[in-house]
């Protein structure tokens, strides 16, 4: 066995280990915590308590299963040379089923490259459909978070395999172009060219998402008055609001800001809004009264949504929650983020083009007679784990400084009690467990905790 997978088996099993006993650490402090810590009795009652001990245990049980099988499906992949097997497949389709000649032309790289990936998403989907069903048939459904029904889950992954291979396609094309016409500077060319992608992906986010679900503007009314004049208040480039419908695919709640420049969205789901389908139809009604017209009946809809459960924030707790969000824009965090993962992207460009020639890297793997750029590029993400281990992990401190940043955006702003609520019941509503080991927290949580997040805020109140 060559020592660049030893090197890579080595690595990967590490750190496997090492997420697994702090995944451990995390499962053990969540059976022995058996009360609601002091800082939330008065929120979180024993009932929803015990819902959320449950729901994480199972979790965390779930996860050593699918953890370990994740890494068993990478070490096979490794020691049974699955990828370059996947290669010379695409080959044999493309000279057989095609019924094209091979030849050393970039387009013929190009092709089989797209080939390849198309044939590795199916095996990859396929094999980790009985995770996915299980995480979502079990487990969300036993909680009480699944909204699937078996042919939405089935169209819906149908879905995402061809959007995402469509976005991917041009994509992966234009990498293998400039890697391969580039000349000494391609690292350069390909850099600029992702950071386009990247800015592309971010401006269009709101078009994409909208192809997954269904997003409808806030309707008119007080919520939506409201978060216009905070947009205004502080010079928020806000172009619309809307309502996602995520209650079809879960009861989990969120919201956030999107876009960039002049064209930056506020998107609230559902779920979020308590009481959302009712204040719909009183809505509708109204208008139906002033204008004489019929709706359809809201009412249905909420029914098969399954938010008639008392679930949600208030009006003012969503005002909060997206004062937060705005923070996050006030302190330009994502053009921060964009800044910090491009000058590593260029970085790691420059380390591929010293070593997408190596002949011994490629051999290593089971590629003896080709160095395909997308097989150079897989390789070199093996390589670089532990460079992208250290990266993910100050990626994460860098988000929860952001986070506490916003939150303390939203404090001065008059919101900090509404803010701390809205968390609570976000937490309740998620059935997130309110204690967490904090070794696992500081390398796992891209988010301070709730009591985290509870403290910094009553800090800087009496700061």
């Amino acid at each position: 066995m060559h020592y660049y997978v030893i090197g890579v088996l080595t690595v990967s099993w590490a750190l496997w280990l090492w997420d697994t006993y702090l995944d451990y650490r995390q499962y053990r402090v969540v059976k022995k915590t058996e009360s609601v810590p002091d800082i939330l009795k008065d929120q979180i009652g024993d009932e929803t308590f015990k819902k959320a001990k449950s729901y994480s245990i199972d979790k965390a049980r779930f996860g050593f299963v699918t953890s370990a099988y994740s890494q068993i499906q990478f070490t096979l992949t490794i020691c049974l040379f699955l990828m370059p097997y996947f290669w010379q497949l695409s080959h044999q389709i493309m000279t057989g089923t095609f019924g094209l000649s091979r030849s050393d032309s970039i387009e013929w790289e190009i092709f089989q490259s797209l080939v390849f990936t198309f044939i590795t998403s199916i095996v990859s989907t396929l094999v980790n459909l009985p995770v996915s069903i299980y995480n979502t048939f079990f487990l969300e459904q036993k909680h009480g978070f699944n909204k699937q029904t078996p042919a939405f889950y089935a169209w819906d992954k149908l879905k995402k395999f061809l959007i995402s291979f469509s976005i991917s396609a041009p994509v992966l094309s234009g990498v293998v172009y400039i890697v391969r016409k580039g000349g000494d500077y391609f690292f350069l060319y390909l850099w600029l060219f992702c950071f386009v992608v990247v800015l592309v992906l971010t401006f269009f986010h709101g078009e994409i998402a909208a192809l997954f679900d269904k997003f409808t503007p806030l309707p008119a009314g007080e919520l939506r008055d409201r978060i216009e004049k905070l947009a205004e208040d502080v010079n928020f480039p806000l172009s619309n609001i809307f309502v996602v419908e995520g209650s079809k695919r879960s009861t989990h709640s969120n919201a956030y800001q999107s876009g960039m420049f002049s064209k930056k969205r506020i998107v609230i789901y559902d779920t979020l809004i308590a009481d959302y389908y009712k204040k719909k139809e009183a809505n509708e009604k109204k208008q139906q009264s002033d204008d004489g017209t019929s709706n359809k009946d809201v009412t249905k809809e909420k029914e098969a949504s399954g938010n008639d459960k008392k679930k949600g924030c208030s009006d003012d707790e969503i005002i909060a929650v997206l004062c937060h969000e705005i923070g996050h824009w006030y302190h330009m965090h994502l053009f921060k983020y964009l800044m910090f993962a491009e000058t590593n992207y260029l970085f790691i460009f420059i380390i591929f083009s010293k070593l997408y020639n190596d002949v011994a890297l490629y051999s290593a793997f089971g590629f003896y007679r080709e160095q395909p750029v997308v097989i150079g590029l897989a390789l070199l993400m093996m390589i670089l784990t532990p460079y992208l281990e250290i990266l993910g992990f100050v990626s994460t401190l860098m988000s929860r400084k952001n986070e506490y940043q916003s939150d303390a955006y939203a404090m001065k702003r008059g919101h900090a009690e509404q803010l701390k609520t809205a968390l609570v019941k976000l937490n309740i509503d998620n059935l997130g467990f309110p204690v967490h080991d904090e070794l696992y927290s500081t390398f796992n949580h891209s988010h301070p905790t709730l009591i985290q997040r509870i403290k910094a805020l009553e800090r800087s109140k009496t700061d």
